[in-house]
């Protein structure tokens, strides 16, 4: 039998704590259109391992017994007081189009923009990091935090080459 009060503490997490839709709150991880989590939510299933796990993947600021069972706080210490700064949204919705080159050009557009989200949190959280060691961090980590910040670099560039690349074949195709 499911414990709803997780269905419970979880719409509570999503609406008072996080401040978003179940829809959006679940376009973060592995639940097209939001069908199981808004399930969970009208309480006609009980939260499933698979989606509890998902959901921690990309909300790592959930405490998970606090889900579970009541039990503590609903977030993690070290990230209580930064739920929303470490991570924005895109700042704008593109509505859908059935124009292949107007749909190539609309997802290379989003990945830009979350492109660049990424590259902020990836700036807001080195910055934390160096916070949290004071001000001499550890021997070796600031080219830890400097190779990381390159190989997240090279990454996004590499996949920007590889979007531009079957933008322009499915353009030819197109065309």
């Amino acid at each position: 039998m499911a414990d709803f009060d997780v269905n419970k503490r979880l719409k509570l997490l999503i609406t008072e704590v996080f401040k978003t839709s179940p829809h959006k709150f679940s376009s973060k991880y592995n639940d097209k259109g939001g069908v199981k989590t808004s399930q969970v939510l009208r309480e006609r299933n009980g939260l499933s391992n698979n989606l509890l796990e998902d959901i921690l993947m990309a909300y790592p600021s959930i405490n998970k017994t606090w889900l579970l069972t009541g039990e503590g706080e609903m977030l993690k210490e070290e990230t209580k007081s930064d739920t929303t700064s470490i991570v924005s949204e895109p700042a704008v919705e593109y509505p859908a189009s059935s124009d292949p080159l107007s749909q190539l050009i609309r997802n290379n557009t989003i990945l830009v923009e979350s492109n660049a989200v990424m590259a902020d949190s990836v700036k807001k959280l080195t910055d934390q990091i160096i916070k949290l060691c004071s001000n001499e961090p550890p021997s070796g980590l600031t080219e830890t935090i400097e190779a990381v910040k390159r190989e997240i670099t090279e990454t996004i560039r590499g996949e920007l080459k590889n979007n531009h690349a079957r933008e322009d074949a499915k353009c030819a195709d197109v065309g």
